[in-house]
């Protein structure tokens, strides 16, 4: 299964998005309190000569008044048949109408796959981030404390702002992303599946002298 958070105000292109499906065998829409969820069960491959099949539910969650969406979209499959390549379709189709609106588009991390040591850059599987009771971590490669949610801040100390490594949203491969891998439209083209994504970088990076400084490739080049 993966799931998305979108942050937008409207739902529509995302419900257009799956009722042009040829193959939904089953859908319910529901409005309710400035709320809207939708349930879609699509038919991928059927075969004539078996019984087997393979479907994809799709879950839209979204809050108007939050500007808040979440899509979860879970595959089924009997025998050899799989939903693969239409499960992909329908992921790239999501990232595309978010990209095309500029709306930030994250995939939810299906399991927690540890933290990076924002000072020696090393990452590792914490125990205690499993019960998630303490942000604090003590880096088991350099010995130093740190906080989960302090990378930007120590980023800014060092003057470490002209990079942002960042998951793709449609594959999870993480890459590094400079100035030069930034479009006009602020995406960049995932260098392992070829997606192009809203890159999510805040003001301080977006504006800061560091990000706008050239690297050592371009100097060179």
């Amino acid at each position: 299964m993966v799931k998305f958070n979108i942050f937008t105000p409207n739902v529509e292109e995302f419900l257009s998005l799956l009722e042009k499906e040829k193959t939904i065998r089953w859908k319910k829409i529901w409005y309710v309190n400035e709320k809207t969820i939708a349930v879609f069960f699509i038919e991928v491959f059927q075969s004539s000569l078996s019984v087997e099949s393979a479907l994809l539910n799709v879950v839209i969650d979204h809050d108007q008044k939050e500007k808040f969406c979440q899509i979860w979209i879970e595959p089924f499959g009997t025998g050899y048949v799989s939903p693969d390549r239409k499960m992909r379709d329908l992921v790239h189709g999501i990232g595309h109408i978010a990209t095309a609106n500029k709306w930030r588009f994250e995939r939810v991390p299906e399991s927690y796959r540890g933290d990076t040591c924002p000072h020696c850059k090393a990452t590792y599987v914490y125990e205690e981030a499993e019960s998630l009771e303490t942000s604090s971590r003590i880096c088991q490669n350099c010995g130093k404390q740190f906080y989960v949610d302090e990378l930007q801040d120590v980023e800014r100390e060092r003057g470490e702002i002209r990079y942002r490594r960042t998951p793709c949203p449609y594959c999870s491969a993480v890459y590094t992303y400079s100035k030069r891998h930034l479009k006009e439209d602020g995406t960049v083209v995932c260098q392992n599946c070829g997606g192009s994504f809203l890159l999510p970088i805040d003001d301080w990076t977006r504006y800061s002298y560091d990000w706008y400084q050239e690297s050592d490739d371009e100097k060179g080049g």
